[in-house]
Parts: C-alpha cells; structure tokens; sequence
C-alpha cells in the first residue's frame, strides 16, 4: 500500500471516531484503564532487562519471565512469575500515556520504593494508583523500584536463593466511587454547621502494605470535591489540629 493512501486511510479512521489508542487493549503490546477525565492509560506487557548478568558458576539457564494478567473495569493485575539466572534481575513494565500522564513512586521509611505510588495527569492530579508486592516473601529477597522517563516501572529484585519469584502489579484508575459508596448532608447538632458525611470503602484502608495505603490516601484527597462543612472558617493547620478539627 503506498503511502498516501495510508495517510488516507488513518484520515478516515479518524473522522469515523476510531482512536488508535482504544486498540491497546486487544494488541499484544498493552491493555488500557480509562481515568475519570476520559483519558486512556495503557499499561503494557512485563520484561526483563537486557543487562548484563551475575550468573552462578554452573548456572546456564536465562532470566524467565511469564505473567498473567486479569482485567476488571478500569482495574489491570499482573501476576509475575521470575524464575532468575542471576542474584540480580530488572523487570520492566512500560506504561503508555496520551496527555502528558505520569507516574510517581511513594517512598518507606527507609527511603525505598516498593513500586507503589500514583498516576498523575499534566496538572499534577492524582488519577489513579499502582501497587506492587511479592506475593510469597522469600528469605535474602529484596524489591526495589524506580521510575525511568516517566513512564516505565522498574522493579529490581534482589535474591540468594534463584527460586521462582511471584509478584502481583496492581494498576487502577480511580474514581469517586472507588472511595466512597455514598453522601449525605446531615447536621450533627446545633453546635456543629451542616456537614457532608460521606461512607468510604473498604478499599481505602485495604492496603497490602504502608506504601501502597500512603498512594491510596494521596489519591482519595485529589478527588474534587472536598467540601466537608462549607461553613467552618478557613484557619492554618495548627490551628485546626489545636481545636480538634472542629475549628469555629
């Protein structure tokens, strides 16, 4: 076909409202989440890293890497399987974003990241979460991860053993709805203004680990909007802790 014609063609699916990105979730290469904002977040197939390896001696076998991946509405899990050739192994898994997206790595006590944080979109907004755990911990294991260009997780895993390694990927876009299962204006007394009450989800403290409950907090409060008691005054956080939050 030559090239004109296929410059036609892309022009055509384009008036027809086909989006190229729609098909990311029935290619090869990645499955897509649709944010609250209509934006689509395509999350695409674990690999390992081409690096140089610290094989054993006697050891031939290469890195091997196999998954499985669930999709549920905006929610993708990969369950990861890694059976290593070396001490050290990188998994990649690239994310693939439309509007400026990215994502944010949250840090442990120690500093580390376990490969949980947020996705954010061009205004610095929360609009969805990753997790990562291992799903059977292991003697001598560690996982650690960073963030390259924005927009490809790598999960460093350290191991003694070279045993096969599970680890589950948890991708979301999130919603009000993710949080909160309903809302209402009640007043609680004549001593307290009008307040929305609203009943949240287990799935907001459901956590599997610290790191991963800290992305969830962060992207509940960037959901708009929080207007709890319109009518308390606007005072600075001390102040505020002082008077029980109950501020007047």
């Amino acid at each position: 076909m030559k090239r004109n014609s296929v410059v036609i063609l892309l022009g055509l699916l384009v008036i027809f409202g086909f989006n190229p990105l729609s098909a990311l979730a029935s290619s090869d290469e990645a499955n897509v989440i649709t944010t609250e904002d209509g934006k689509k977040v395509g999350i695409g197939k674990p690999k390992i890293k081409s690096v140089k390896s610290n094989l054993r001696a006697g050891n031939s076998k290469k890195n091997d890497l196999e998954y499985q991946e669930v999709i549920n509405g905006n929610d993708l899990k990969h369950i990861i399987t890694v059976d290593p050739s070396s001490t050290n192994v990188t998994v990649e898994i690239p994310f693939e974003f439309e509007n400026e997206e990215y994502v944010v790595l949250t840090q442990d006590e120690e500093g580390k990241n376990n490969g949980s944080g947020n996705i954010y979109n061009k205004n610095n907004e929360s609009i969805g979460v990753v997790s990562t755990q291992i799903i059977e911990d292991q003697e001598n294991l560690n996982l650690d991860a960073t963030i390259k260009n924005d927009n490809v997780l790598e999960l460093d895993i350290e191991t003694d053993n070279l045993q096969p390694i599970e680890i589950e990927l948890f991708a979301s876009a999130t919603y009000y709805s993710t949080y909160f299962s309903s809302g209402s204006w009640i007043t609680r007394s004549s001593d307290y203004p009008i307040s929305l009450s609203l009943k949240h989800k287990p799935y907001l403290t459901g956590a599997s680990n610290a790191v991963a409950a800290d992305a969830r907090m962060n992207d509940a409060w960037a959901k708009n909007p929080w207007n709890l008691e319109p009518g308390r005054p606007n005072l600075s956080y001390s102040k505020t802790v002082t008077a029980g939050c109950n501020p007047k």
